[in-house]
């Protein structure tokens, strides 16, 4: 941890605005995994703390997956991050990439590519209407929401970020 926090600090003294806590579930590969490239990977969620409480100006993007994350989980870890960073906290948007991931998670495949946006596009508007506070009634195709989600609750909607490359995920972004 502590090598971690000095380099975010040593980046925060050289001025960057942000870094981004790119994340994974499973390894990428074997070959990868055998030589210890992300294997094992910082939690981009529990990874933040440190680096939001050792850092004063630096902004801190946590990557989250909508494919396993509930709406309502990203957006009670976002408002306590968005919390302890005074506004510096962001998310990094994805959804799902890696087959071993999904079979991880229990899927037999990947999701549909398009069909993931979809459900990340709806996680998101979820997770928006959480962030105001307000009691949420969504019933959709992918998430079925009720009631009010306990704050914190991000002040200002954080930076949202998505590394999307193909036309349905630029649409997203």
């Amino acid at each position: 941890v502590g090598n971690h926090v000095r380099l975010a600090q040593a980046l925060e003294a050289a001025g960057l605005d942000l870094i981004l806590i790119a994340d994974g579930y499973a390894p990428g590969c074997a070959a990868a995994s055998r030589v210890g490239f992300q294997d094992p990977r910082t939690h981009a969620i529990l990874w933040a703390v440190p680096l939001i409480l050792g850092t004063s100006r630096l902004g801190l993007v946590s990557t989250m997956h909508t494919t396993y994350l509930h709406p309502v989980h990203i957006a009670r870890f976002a408002g306590h991050l968005d919390r302890m960073s005074g506004g510096r906290w962001g998310w990094n948007i994805v959804n799902s990439f890696r087959e071993s991931e999904a079979k991880l998670f229990g899927f037999e495949a990947l999701p549909d590519h398009d069909a993931s946006y979809d459900a990340a596009d709806e996680c998101v508007r979820v997770i928006e209407a959480l962030w105001s506070a307000a009691p949420v009634d969504h019933d959709g195709e992918h998430f079925h929401v009720h009631g009010r989600l306990a704050g914190p609750h991000p002040g200002d909607r954080p930076l949202l970020v998505s590394a999307a490359s193909s036309a349905r995920g630029r649409a997203f972004a």
